[in-house]
């Protein structure tokens, strides 16, 4: 249950999408009742941003840094919270560096790098 709740507080498409798919993945435990608490069209349109408290401050904060000439390094234990949060800042134009536990090891040292000597607050 705890971790249903770290999805909704992350972004509530996050939970949806789990709700949504815990039938078909025989889960342990059958959380798919809780669909009920969604809108009936929640799972056919775009996840907004507004419906997450979390992002809309993140991006309060990441036009705060920009207009600032400050950069960001995001960090996240959830690979689908950086998904999202990719996602978004992609389509708000920032720059998007990530390294994660899939990022070949030989690639990670070069991210680094690149980040600390050509980062541009524009991006």
């Amino acid at each position: 249950m705890i971790d249903m709740m770290r999805k909704a507080a992350n972004h509530p498409a996050i939970l949806y999408k789990k709700l949504s798919r815990t039938v078909l993945e025989n889960d342990r435990v059958d959380y798919s009742h809780l669909l009920v608490a969604f809108p009936k069209n929640y799972g056919s349109r775009p996840a907004a941003l507004a419906d997450s408290g979390k992002l809309s401050v993140f991006v309060e904060m990441m036009a705060s840094f920009r207009q600032h000439g400050e950069c960001a390094v995001v960090v996240s234990n959830y690979t689908k919270t950086l998904d999202m949060i990719s996602s978004l800042c992609s389509s708000l134009g920032l720059c998007v560096m990530r390294l994660d536990g899939q990022t070949p090891i030989a690639d990670r040292q070069a991210l680094v790098t690149k980040f600390n000597s050509e980062r541009d607050p524009e991006n």
